[in-house]
């Protein structure tokens, strides 16, 4: 229910996502105001470099950047993530 109260209070398109094979998947989604532009439902593989990308690299140790197109530069912005504080529990 979190999720359709976020995307009901902000109109925003709202998935959850999962690492995949590469890049995240999106394995749930509800539309948002932007789904005519970049539409989200579940099986979806997001592209290099996504924010879903940057959000599961820096949510645990585990987690390892996604190797291919740009990946220092993801690394990188993986590092400056982590180093701000995102994706850390309160």
């Amino acid at each position: 229910m979190p999720l359709r109260h976020l995307a009901a209070a902000t109109r925003a398109g709202v998935s959850a996502t999962a690492p995949g094979t590469g890049s995240p998947l999106v394995v749930a989604a509800l539309p948002g105001e932007v789904d005519d532009v970049f539409p989200l439902w579940a099986g979806v593989v997001l592209p290099p470099g996504s924010a879903a990308e940057v959000v599961l690299v820096t949510g645990g140790p585990a987690a390892a950047p996604s190797e291919g197109h740009r990946a220092a530069l993801r690394r990188r912005g993986i590092e400056v993530a982590r180093e701000q504080g995102h994706g850390r529990r309160p």
